[in-house]
């Protein structure tokens, strides 16, 4: 079991990381804010398309969300010998959060103030922080399940590239937001339109990631994905 904890399929675990943070974008939490913060991000630099200011934003947020990865990673290199009941009960609390995600229950969410007084270069580094801790109870769904797949994988680094991915996959809606900035409000509108089918897609997601983790189907497809791609190694 240890050795196909440590050595798992990862380019599997980074699409479903990447996905999940997709998920997150659409969430009904950060969707209805995306043109409130490209619009503070544009000012910071006093430009109409906050491109760069928005990867900084972006970076910001995925580099705080790796210090979780790298954390839960490196604390699952411990836990090796427990990682089938580990899967199991982080398996019950992703069906969990998946029904919470489709709003079976609520999910407390912190809010915070944003320091949106005065647009300055720095405006960007401090929205990524707030994102990134001010609305964890918000995204914690999601991003349980990446660190769940962060502790399963056991190595401190494959645990902060997986926190990175999905870090990416959640900022990059935002990335391709600010190219059209004049159109967000009206691109976000037609997305929260859709709300309720992302919502249904995200929940399943969750419960399905859950189910594979607690029948051992996740180690039973990390083990087949091994076998079929036997020379693909990954550098890390």
């Amino acid at each position: 079991m240890g050795e196909v904890v440590v050595s798992g399929f990862l380019p599997l675990a980074i699409i479903v990381a990447a996905l999940a943070g997709l998920v997150s974008f659409l969430s009904p939490c950060v969707l209805p804010l995306i043109p409130g913060y490209l619009a503070v991000l544009g000012t910071s630099v006093n430009k109409t398309k906050p491109v760069l200011p928005t990867l900084v934003f972006i970076l910001t947020f995925t580099a705080i969300f790796a210090s979780f990865g790298l954390a839960f990673g490196q604390l699952g290199s411990y836990l090796i010998e427990y990682q089938t009941l580990l899967n199991q009960i982080f398996g019950v609390i992703l069906i969990l959060l998946g029904l919470v995600f489709a709003g079976f229950g609520k999910l407390a969410q912190l809010q915070v103030k944003l320091p949106l007084k005065t647009a300055n270069a720095s405006q960007p580094v401090l929205l990524g922080v707030v994102f990134a801790i001010g609305w964890t109870p918000c995204i914690g769904p999601t991003l349980a399940a990446v660190q769940t797949l962060a502790l399963t994988e056991a190595t401190a680094a494959k645990g902060a590239l997986l926190s990175i991915s999905y870090g990416l996959g959640l900022g990059l809606p935002f990335l391709l937001l600010s190219l059209v900035a004049h159109k967000s409000i009206a691109i976000t509108r037609k997305l929260r339109a859709k709300q309720q089918l992302f919502i249904r897609l995200g929940s399943g997601f969750l419960i399905l990631l859950g189910i594979l983790l607690i029948t051992g189907i996740w180690n039973d497809l990390m083990i087949w994905l091994q076998q079929q791609y036997a020379g693909f190694t990954v550098l890390l």
